[in-house]
């Protein structure tokens, strides 16, 4: 999440299998190893291997400028060069622990629908668990698709709107977050929260820097061991302390262009390079 240093926090509820430690636009700092420094480990769980991002609006007040510009965003980040560079978070390999890994490989993406929900739940502060019984409900109706292996619902949310998760209160302690549950009919179900700046235009650049950090750490480690427990199976790609590919690249800057539009990206860590991937994404 992105917090008032402003931070992108990843942390599920009891009722998911996984939630993911804080990412600082000003990076925090571990006793193990500096934001920045490498590498990542692959825990032996699933990756995303082809993101299929169903971009979910929450009620009928998401700003329209910014739903004008997300769809065009969305279209080129998932099949660009920045998804390309997330093809050495194969795992076709061992894990830390010497368990053989899930044989995935990472390539471009799509889009799929693009949806405004009729909650069923009409409060505006908002607990993790209710937004995922409010996920478990429409995906029920029909109203949004059900999920497969590559699904990743990206919920942007009008004014007005808190949600408190284990990091606290959005916008006030977080900025974005990216999560899953485990649902009894449909599997493991994949999102990520954006309930800050979807309702203003004026701050798209903010917006897609965090849009792209969740998008890149839900595909190579969608499901991340809890705060403070041991990085262990279904856990992906991430460093020793829970950091993941994109924490450790918040300091840069990246652009992607696409449809003739130049969007702010969060790099990506890579072990080739030893270092964040600074390049223009095409």
């Amino acid at each position: 999440m992105i917090r008032t240093t402003l931070f992108l926090s990843l942390f599920a509820s009891t009722a998911a299998f996984a939630g993911h430690r804080p990412f600082t636009l000003t990076p925090h700092h571990s006793a193990a190893a500096a934001p920045g420094e490498g590498p990542v480990n692959y825990y032996g769980g699933p990756v995303i291997s082809h993101v299929k991002v169903h971009v979910i609006y929450w009620g009928a007040g998401v700003d329209s400028g910014t739903q004008n510009q997300l769809k065009a965003f969305y279209t080129g980040l998932v099949n660009s060069t920045y998804l390309d560079q997330l093809a050495e978070f194969s795992t076709k390999v061992r894990s830390v622990d010497g368990r053989e890994g899930t044989q995935q490989e990472i390539g471009r993406g799509t889009t799929g629908q693009t949806i405004t929900i009729t909650p069923v739940n009409p409060a505006k502060n908002l607990t993790q668990a209710d937004v995922e019984q409010e996920l478990e409900a429409q995906i029920a109706s029909g109203a949004l698709p059900k999920p497969d292996a590559d699904s990743l619902y990206m919920l942007h949310f009008p004014d007005g709107y808190g949600i408190s998760i284990s990091f606290g209160r959005s916008c006030e302690t977080w900025f974005a977050d990216h999560e899953v549950y485990r649902s009894a009919k449909f599997g493991s179900v994949y999102y990520a929260l954006f309930p800050c700046d979807s309702y203003d235009s004026s701050n798209f650049a903010t917006l897609t820097f965090a849009a792209s950090h969740e998008l890149e750490e839900a595909v190579s480690d969608p499901m991340s061991p809890l705060q403070n427990e041991p990085n262990i199976f279904p856990a992906g790609w991430l460093r020793a302390d829970g950091q993941e590919i994109g924490d450790l690249c918040t300091s840069t800057r990246s652009s992607l262009h696409a449809g003739g539009v130049d969007y702010s990206v969060n790099p990506a860590w890579l072990n080739s390079l030893g270092g964040c991937n600074v390049v223009d994404f095409q």
